[in-house]
């Protein structure tokens, strides 16, 4: 899957600033999410199903913006269906299933240490890296500025150095992949808010006989964390009290 996650960044020309998306490479996503000609196109999804896909995009944010506790037993993101260890055995990545619609996949990817070297790893740290919410195959019934109205997403973009970006669609596609749209987001700051949160958003153009009767199918909705830079007064902090504040997370 790691090839089809470089091609997905090559085809909108951000394969360098997307650098972050190493993390990427357990099987989170493809581009597009069924290899048909017509992108395995779903009917339009119920008001409740839709109501089911808020409340895991909610979650989400809870978990990676306001380091809500992450339970992968507690239902929240749907039926838990497999485990397995990544990167070396430094993470975990959980798939879930939604039993409201049932093409819906969830993937949450967790980290169990601190990546940063000060900090004394006496105690194993829970940090959440990312959510994926891939739908196979892609849905209607839900456009992107209800998903950018319920995610609270801001009109710009940051890349990996910090710089910001007024609008949100990365730019060029190219052939054959035309009809793939990518879009990606800062989450706004809440009051409640511990850590910057990057959203990205792909959607499908309908094939061409549905044009105009149709709109966009969502294909992936994939909410990452955003790891703060560490101060040289924060990581004195981390030497003299083991497991605090690193990279957020629960200490267990």
């Amino acid at each position: 899957m790691l090839a089809n996650v470089v091609s997905r960044l090559t085809i909108i020309g951000m394969a360098v600033d997307f650098g972050l998306t190493q993390l990427r490479a357990q099987e989170t996503t493809g581009i597009p999410s069924s290899s048909s000609e017509n992108f395995g196109m779903a009917d339009s999804i119920s008001s409740q199903q839709r109501e089911a896909l808020f409340e895991i995009f909610d979650q989400a944010m809870a978990v990676m913006r306001d380091d809500a506790r992450f339970d992968p037993d507690d239902g929240k993101f749907g039926t838990l269906r497999s485990t397995g260890k990544q990167q070396g055995g430094q993470g975990v990545e959980y798939k879930f299933q939604v039993m409201a619609l049932s093409v819906a996949h969830v993937t949450a990817f967790i980290t169990s240490a601190s990546r940063e070297k000060s900090c004394k790893e006496l105690n194993a740290v829970v940090v959440p890296q990312y959510f994926s919410i891939r739908f196979d195959p892609s849905v209607s019934g839900i456009d992107r500025v209800t998903i950018e109205r319920r995610l609270d997403l801001a009109t710009f973009w940051v890349d990996s150095n910090g710089g910001k970006y007024e609008g949100n669609e990365l730019l060029p596609r190219i052939p054959p992949n035309t009809r793939v749209h990518a879009y990606r987001y800062r989450a706004n700051t809440h009051d409640a808010s511990r850590f910057p949160v990057d959203v990205e958003l792909y959607l499908i153009d309908p094939p061409d006989n549905e044009l105009g009767r149709v709109g966009q199918k969502l294909d992936e909705v994939i909410v990452r964390r955003v790891a703060p830079a560490v101060s040289p007064k924060i990581r004195k902090s981390n030497t003299d009290n083991p497991g605090a504040e690193c990279f957020g997370g629960d200490v267990i």
